[in-house]
């Protein structure tokens, strides 16, 4: 039976994996050239926290990919939506609207299990995880003030367009 931990853990992952598969898809449809450098980087920035996770638990790799399979972390039905929702984007801006949103969630997930995890190791982790969500927020801020103030320079004909 597993912990509340090792299911934070597990969830932790789904997370991350359901984010770098939204980023990876979303960057194939944006059509903004620099907005879909950072989807590029951001999708980076998940497949190297997911490979560092995984390492973190290379003695029981097995183990790690059973525990994936059996909670069905790749067909995750907010997973699906989520990618539905991709054929719906027809901005940059609302593909960073997504990303900003799931983000957010996740910060205020691992702050949860934060707050509930006792366990050092798995504490490291979702500090090493909570990190790397602040970093992405900043960069779709980031992103999304570009954005807005190239948006401010349009002339008022190509804002209806």
């Amino acid at each position: 039976m597993e912990s509340a931990e090792e299911r934070a853990f597990v969830t932790a992952i789904g997370i991350k994996i359901r984010i770098l598969i939204y980023y990876r898809t979303v960057s194939s449809v944006v059509n903004d050239v620099k907005t879909r450098r950072v989807f590029e980087l951001l999708a980076q920035g998940e497949a190297n926290l997911l490979n560092s996770l995984f390492n973190s638990h290379q003695d029981s790799e097995d183990e790690l990919a059973h525990i994936l399979v059996k909670n069905n972390t790749y067909a995750d039905p907010y997973l699906c939506t989520l990618l539905n929702s991709v054929d719906g984007i027809t901005t940059g801006e609302d593909a960073l609207r997504i990303a900003l949103k799931e983000e957010n969630g996740c910060l205020e997930t691992y702050n949860i299990f934060m707050a509930t995890t006792l366990e050092p190791h798995i504490r490291a982790i979702f500090t090493l995880i909570l990190n790397e969500t602040k970093k992405h927020i900043a960069i779709i801020l980031e992103e999304c003030q570009r954005l807005m103030n190239r948006l401010d320079r349009m002339e008022p004909e190509y804002l209806c367009a």
